[in-house]
């Protein structure tokens, strides 16, 4: 409600899963969105095939393929084909979509094995079951995780739990001389990663689709035997 959003505007770009907070932002879901007549583009590099999407709902979805996709080096663009003849003339024609479209997404050298990753990682993804099953899966572990974390008496995390993204799980611990001492102790029982990032501190769980359950299980038995040992 403190957006300010133009009612005028041409298109509305965000981005859909906020990674460093760990905020999700479901505007094409929203029952109050008022601005259904501008064009939604929308950011989902760390979200996508995360969950279902209706692709339909949105002008224009990209993504960088370092999270879910694959390794980096590429970009997935999705783009209504209406919205291909409103690029301006000044824009450089490496970023015209248009461009990209008619070439077959050959301007330039295709990054081939960033291309042949993806292929892998899109046939992974079928073969567990799709969009569909891996959405359940990360609400499964993410629910687990927050679950733990509102019942524990030294781990915190403040965002509303309606804006709660189950891709990057951010928390604090409420005795700050603890945070160290977690980290140092997770990296000594091979759970690597966790730390914050270094804008807010404190540490941040991500899980994007390859993580498996296994793995959740995991820090979840270390994050239980860490507090009965520092409560």
């Amino acid at each position: 409600d403190q957006w300010g959003l133009s009612k005028q505007a041409s298109y509305i770009h965000y981005c859909e899963n906020e990674t460093i907070s760990g905020v999700m932002n479901d505007v094409a879901g929203m029952s109050d969105f008022t601005h259904k007549d501008s064009n939604l583009f929308c950011d989902m590099t760390s979200s996508i095939l995360t969950r279902p999407t209706e692709v339909k709902d949105f002008g224009l979805i990209y993504a960088s393929a370092q999270k879910n996709l694959g390794v980096a080096g590429l970009c997935v663009v999705i783009v209504k084909k209406e919205l291909l003849d409103g690029v301006p003339e000044n824009v450089p024609g490496v970023f015209d979509f248009k461009n990209s479209y008619e070439a077959g997404s050959l301007v330039n050298t295709p990054p081939t094995f960033a291309i042949y990753v993806l292929g892998l990682m899109l046939a992974w993804l079928k073969s567990e079951g799709g969009v569909a099953e891996i959405y359940n899966r990360g609400q499964r572990n993410s629910k687990s995780l927050y679950d733990l974390i509102d019942t524990s008496e030294i781990y915190v995390n403040k965002i509303d739990q309606k804006f709660r993204s189950n891709v990057n799980i951010p928390f604090k611990l409420k005795s700050s001389n603890l945070h160290d001492k977690f980290l140092s102790h997770a990296d000594k029982n091979n759970l690597l990663g966790l730390r914050g990032h270094s804008s807010v501190g404190g540490v941040r769980v991500s899980l994007y689709n390859a993580m498996p359950a296994q793995g959740v299980e995991r820090l979840l038995d270390f994050m239980r035997d860490f507090e009965l040992s520092h409560g």
